[in-house]
C-alpha cells in the first residue's frame, strides 16, 4: 500500500540500484504480500547482474485488522506509541528482522499469542543447549501439536509441543 525506494548495492558485484518496497501491508487487501512475508522474500532482491540475493531492512508495519494484530519492524518508539494510541484493541508485536516478521505473521495466522510461542521456544532451548535457534513452524490442528524448527550447528530438527502446554502457559499469563 505505502512504498519507499530502498538503495541497494550488491555485495557480489557492486551493482547499485533502487527498488520499490512496501512499508505497510494489510493482508486482507494484499494477500500476495502476506505470502511473500511468509516465504521470506519480502525483503530480498535478486541482482540482475550476478544473480546474488541481497537482503535489506527498513521500517515496516503489518496490520491484520481482522485478527487485530500489528507487527512492526524497525519502527521508532514514537511511531510505536502512536500505533498503541490509534489502535488500542490491537496486539502490537515488534520484531527486528524479516525472519522474525514471518514468524510473527505465522503465529497470528494460527491465532496464537506470540509471547507464549516465545516462551515455548526458550523452554526448548533450555531442554537442549545444543540448539542454536528455534523457529515456530506451524500448528497441527488435527494432532493438537505446535511444531518448531530447531537449528543446531550442523543440522535442523523438527520438535513438537502439545497444544495443551501452550494453553497452560497462556492461562498462567492470564492469571497473573
Amino acid at each position: 500500500m505505502r512504498h519507499i525506494l530502498v538503495e541497494i548495492t550488491c555485495r557480489g558485484c557492486a551493482y547499485h540500484t533502487h527498488v520499490k518496497s512496501h512499508t505497510l501491508v494489510k493482508p486482507q487487501l494484499e494477500p500476495s504480500l502476506k505470502e511473500r512475508i511468509l516465504q521470506g522474500t519480502m525483503f530480498t532482491y535478486e541482482c540482475p547482474r550476478c544473480h546474488s540475493s541481497v537482503s535489506f531492512i527498513h521500517n515496516f508495519l503489518y496490520h491484520d485488522s481482522e485478527r487485530k494484530v500489528l507487527v512492526a519492524m524497525d519502527l521508532s518508539e514514537k511511531a510505536l506509541g502512536a500505533l498503541r494510541e490509534q489502535l488500542p484493541d490491537s496486539r502490537l508485536y515488534t520484531v527486528k528482522n524479516p525472519r522474525q516478521l514471518s514468524e510473527a505473521v505465522k503465529t497470528a495466522e494460527d491465532q496464537l499469542v506470540l509471547e507464549v510461542i516465545e516462551f515455548l521456544k526458550k523452554q526448548l532451548k533450555k531442554q537442549d543447549n545444543e540448539i542454536q535457534e528455534v523457529i515456530y513452524h506451524d500448528y497441527d490442528d488435527e494432532n493438537q501439536m505446535l511444531w518448531f524448527t530447531c537449528r543446531y550447528k550442523n543440522h535442523e530438527e523438527y520438535k513438537a509441543v502439545p497444544y495443551t502446554a501452550y494453553e497452560q502457559i497462556k492461562q498462567k499469563g492470564r492469571d497473573r
